[in-house]
């Protein structure tokens, strides 16, 4: 497997998690933005959401039997911002929400999560670049409001600022509410 087709296959897989392929191929130029920028924790133990990330890569080459140094050079070493929101949608899934009578649900926390802040209406053919990288500037940076509205978790009740808590922290906030509002 060359390098280009390897990484190609990666991130089908990994579109496989959140959307089926019909949508896949409305949102290419978000889900190729979301490639494109690194994860990296600015908060202690989001190191954690960023091995998460890259773990994937690792279940990947362990399922199509790839050494898995294989992508070093390939991919970037930091963990890619599609990568991390795919993991915390399989966490969110497997560790809080999942309901066997609902079946797997990874992909509603992606689209939730990419509604949460502001880019699931970008589309191919709604696609605004400059509005896409600053969606993703504002998550990866943290500068949404100190109630984590404009980010991934965005909170009714105050909990202090989320822009200097964990987004796991954050994510068990959510959730709370959620399920407190029966939504």
């Amino acid at each position: 497997m060359n390098d280009r087709q390897a990484v190609q296959d990666y991130l089908l897989w990994l579109g496989g998690f959140v959307c089926p392929i019909s949508v896949r191929e409305r949102y290419t130029s978000l889900l190729s933005a979301l490639t494109e920028r690194s994860f990296t924790a600015k908060v202690f133990h989001d190191d954690n959401r960023e091995s998460d990330g890259q773990n994937l890569r690792f279940r990947f080459a362990e399922l199509n039997g790839i050494h898995p140094d294989f992508w070093i050079g390939i991919l970037p070493e930091e963990c890619l911002v599609l990568e991390m929101l795919i993991a915390l949608s399989i966490r969110m899934e497997d560790e809080f929400l999942h309901d066997p009578e609902l079946g797997n649900r990874t992909s509603v926390w992606f689209w939730e999560l990419l509604k949460n802040v502001g880019l699931d209406d970008q589309d191919d053919l709604n696609y605004d670049e400059d509005y896409v990288q600053m969606r993703i500037n504002i998550i990866v940076d943290r500068t949404y409001d100190h109630n984590g509205v404009g980010g991934l978790f965005p909170l009714k009740y105050h909990r202090g600022d989320m822009r200097r808590t964990e987004l796991w922290y954050q994510m068990g906030y959510y959730i709370s509410e959620k399920l407190a509002d029966g939504s």
